[in-house]
This record gives C-alpha cells, sequence and structure tokens, in this order.
C-alpha cells in the first residue's frame, strides 16, 4: 500500500534527518502529516508530499541539494503505483 511505503519512507528519512549534525532528533518528520484523513487516496498522499514534505526537507537541507533530490525522489517514489 502507497501509505505504508510513505511511512516506511519517512521513518528511514527520519534516521538521517535524527543523525545529521545541522538538524537533529527534533527536526523529525512527526505523525501529524499522517493522522488528519481516514480516507487515504491518491491526491491526499501527493498533497503531502508536494505540499508538506518537500517543502520542508528543501528548507532542511537547503545546501545540500543532491540530498534533497535524494529524498524527494524516495518520498514520490513511494506513493507512485
Amino acid at each position: 500500500m502507497k501509505f505504508n511505503r510513505l511511512i516506511d519512507t519517512v521513518v528511514a528519512m527520519n534516521i538521517v534527518i535524527a543523525e545529521d549534525d545541522s538538524l537533529g532528533s527534533g527536526f523529525r518528520i512527526g505523525h501529524s502529516y499522517f493522522s488528519s484523513r481516514i480516507d487515504v487516496d491518491n491526491e491526499w498522499l501527493t498533497e503531502i508530499v508536494e505540499y508538506e514534505l518537500v517543502p520542508l526537507i528543501k528548507e532542511y537541507w537547503f545546501d545540500e541539494p543532491s540530498k534533497v533530490e535524494h529524498w524527494m525522489n524516495k518520498l514520490r517514489s513511494a506513493i507512485r503505483d
């Protein structure tokens, strides 16, 4: 299921965020991004990735575009068919 793949990707990304010297565990992505809906659909997943998570990681790693690109691709891949 796409939702589970997205959660797995965020969990993996949170490990990287927590270990990042410029960020740390306080910057991990929390459950609030994923707990606002009961019915999960493709549109909602796309909105979370494109309008919540991608802008957030662009802000986190503004000076590391390759890291942004890597995680942006992983997030988008998680919700593809």
